[in-house]
């Protein structure tokens, strides 16, 4: 991954793991085709390796949906072309600077089919996360209408910390 968030779910896709030929990754993943009919690219950041997942891509012809779940920092036109996009900005509430690129945002969601993913931790993540939507609506030409959002509480984080949060969200809904 480009960012290595202190709260990363999958710190262990930051290290050197297993290789494997194109070929048995492909193999892997289309020996769930006759139960499964979709799938998702995640972190670590997939569009770090655009070009290898692209081939890989291309071979999964069983699978009628494939998901990249991305930061938002990075952007591959051809890679993300026909495929739903989940971008997962990283708000200020997780501890760090912001983590996102409101352009690079901005072409994914008006450019693909996509919803936006926001990990809610504090009262402010929320503001933050309706701020990006309203850039995003209304910054290109290319937007399409309404926006999938997903809000989603922060599991790293003790339950008491993040209920004024959601029951903020909760009151707006």
């Amino acid at each position: 991954c480009n960012l290595k968030c202190d709260f990363c779910d999958t710190k262990y896709a930051w290290k050197a793991n297993e290789k494997m030929l194109f070929s048995d990754i492909v193999d892997s993943i289309n020996t769930y085709s006759s139960y499964c009919n979709a799938v998702v690219f995640t972190g670590g950041e997939p569009l770090l390796y655009a070009r290898q997942l692209t081939m890989v891509k291309e071979q999964l012809g069983n699978f009628p949906f494939i998901t990249i779940e991305t930061n938002g920092t990075l952007y591959d036109e051809p890679f993300l072309r026909d495929t739903f996009v989940s971008v997962s900005p990283k708000l200020e509430g997780m501890g760090k600077d912001v983590w996102y690129d409101l352009e690079c945002i901005t072409e994914i969601v008006t450019k693909h089919l996509a919803q936006l993913k926001f990990v809610i931790v504090r009262p402010l993540d929320y503001d933050e996360a309706k701020e990006i939507v309203k850039t995003v609506r209304f910054r290109d030409q290319y937007y399409r209408g309404p926006i999938s959002i997903i809000l989603q509480p922060n599991g790293l984080v003790e339950e008491k910390e993040y209920i004024p949060s959601l029951s903020k969200l909760c009151m707006l809904a």
